[in-house]
């Protein structure tokens, strides 16, 4: 099991913490920002795929075929977590789960032995939906997880939600 990265003050190291996030229309943005926003030194990145995905008919179609056909879409930044213990990763749910660049992140970053905390963002699915991917996709990666976070612009919520992380 692995240390947990938790101070003299009972709180999770935000130079230990990354935040990475996919985001096509900018609601995932807004909500990593968010997170990054309350968590100084924190370090936020953008995941973005070699392939860019297009407007909201092209992406939900490029979506769909990906998660039909199990495709992992190649990333165009791998980031090197090396130094982070505690790895928000953040995504819009598609089709009650999160996309299909997620998973292509658990295949190629070493996550063996960071904690992973999902965060999502959607008109109409609650994160418990895609827990269960989740959980399995840091199972296989050596990786502790934390219950996820659906938000929804309540920063109240939000920043109770860190509370209870240890932020």
């Amino acid at each position: 099991m692995a240390q947990e990265m938790i101070g003299e003050t009972g709180k999770r190291s935000a130079r230990q913490t990354a935040i990475l996030y996919f985001s096509v229309s900018g609601t995932t943005e807004t909500a990593a920002q968010a997170i990054h926003r309350c968590i100084p030194g924190s370090t936020l990145i953008r995941l973005e795929p070699q392939q860019p995905y297009g407007d909201y008919e092209s992406t939900t179609k490029r979506g769909d075929v990906e998660r039909q056909q199990n495709i992992h879409p190649a990333l165009k930044n791998l980031p090197d977590l090396t130094k982070y213990q505690n790895i928000f990763i953040g995504f819009p749910t598609w089709w009650a789960r999160p996309p299909m660049v997620i998973h292509t992140v658990f295949d190629v970053v070493d996550l063996s032995g960071k904690t992973i905390i999902p965060f999502a963002t959607s008109m109409g699915t609650s994160i418990s939906e895609s827990m269960p991917t989740m959980r399995q996709l840091a199972a296989s990666a050596h990786a502790h997880i934390t219950d996820g976070f659906l938000y929804n612009g309540d920063q109240s919520a939000l920043q109770s939600w860190l509370q209870q992380l240890g932020f």
